[in-house]
């Protein structure tokens, strides 16, 4: 298996590896193919310490409620899974918490999220020593297996192909306490998790590092259009305008910071004159190229070659 998604023994002893998302969707898959008998997120999850979580875990185990242990697990999931975005929504008498997920096919798949919130209710579970029973389980996409495992993992009714993929539970129910907490030890480890967030790159959802590699090569005298790229990434106009809302961002976004840092590297080159550089970007003549370029730097072209082609 570890041939199949391109790892090695030496990757899964490494604390600190994030395996990609990619791989991760391909894992599923051969979960799913290979162990047909065995609702795969649920057994996953069953066998899963809060431990394994490495960092983000330890928090989690050393929170003095089920509470706290929630809010560090929201605030430093991207440590352990940096495309994972769980919220929580707080009411009067529910807290829904709410899994999100940058990669929008793994919403899709489903199984990484009944993984996800079945693996946060047995860390629930553990840390407090005691069975839990969520007010409500829902989850977005279409069931895969007989409803009644789910209804037995989660000890509570579970609804699929629901607006949202969500844990709801009593509010009393997070106020338990932790059995195992150490508030020093928690304060070492949560100054160590601060520095690591701080220093984690920002994550971006993959189209939009599809969208920007297609253009980085599409810059060569014909205008790049909306149209032209969702061709090539084999989806309609909508579709691409829609993930791209979704992550964020717009076309003409990713497209003028791909103009941007294209136009600066061109200029640096001992060949680069602006003429030839409006052309390679796209523009439909060079007025437009100059206005642009004099909008994100303040220079004209020639004046920032000037300045900088020695750099």
């Amino acid at each position: 298996m570890l041939s199949v998604l391109e790892l090695s023994p030496g990757d899964l002893a490494e604390p600190d590896l994030i395996v990609p998302g990619e791989l991760m969707i391909r894992l599923w898959a051969l979960f799913t193919k290979r162990l047909p008998n065995c609702v795969v997120p649920l057994d996953l999850a069953g066998a899963f310490s809060p431990r394994e979580l490495g960092l983000v875990g330890h928090l989690m185990w050393h929170s003095g409620t089920l509470r706290e242990a929630l809010r560090r697990f929201v605030r430093y999931q991207t440590i352990a899974a940096p495309h994972l975005a769980l919220t929580v929504e707080h009411g009067p008498h529910v807290t829904a918490i709410v899994y999100r997920h940058h990669i929008t096919f793994v919403h899709q798949l489903g199984l990484p999220v009944e993984f996800g919130l079945a693996m946060l209710q047995r860390q629930f579970e553990r840390l407090c020593g005691t069975p839990l029973a969520p007010r409500e389980v829902t989850f977005s996409h279409a069931a895969r297996y007989p409803v009644s495992p789910y209804e037995a993992f989660f000890r509570t009714g579970v609804r699929f192909e629901q607006p949202r993929d969500a844990l709801l539970f009593d509010n009393d129910v997070l106020d338990g306490s932790i059995r195992e907490s150490d508030p020093g030890l928690l304060r070492y480890l949560e100054a160590h998790a601060t520095r690591l967030l701080a220093a984690l790159p920002p994550v971006e959802a993959p189209i939009v590092n599809q969208v920007r590699r297609l253009l980085s090569v599409q810059l060569d005298g014909e205008p790049p259009t909306l149209a032209t790229v969702a061709r090539r990434l084999a989806m309609s106009t909508r579709t691409l305008h829609r993930r791209l809302a979704a992550a964020g961002t717009s076309f003409q976004s990713v497209l003028t910071e791909v103009r941007y840092t294209s136009a600066l590297r061109l200029l640096r080159e001992e060949t680069g004159n602006p003429t030839d550089v409006a052309f390679m970007l796209g523009y439909a003549d060079l007025p437009s190229f100059y206005r642009a370029f004099k909008r994100w730097t303040g220079q004209t072209p020639q004046q920032w070659r000037t300045a900088n082609r020695a750099l």
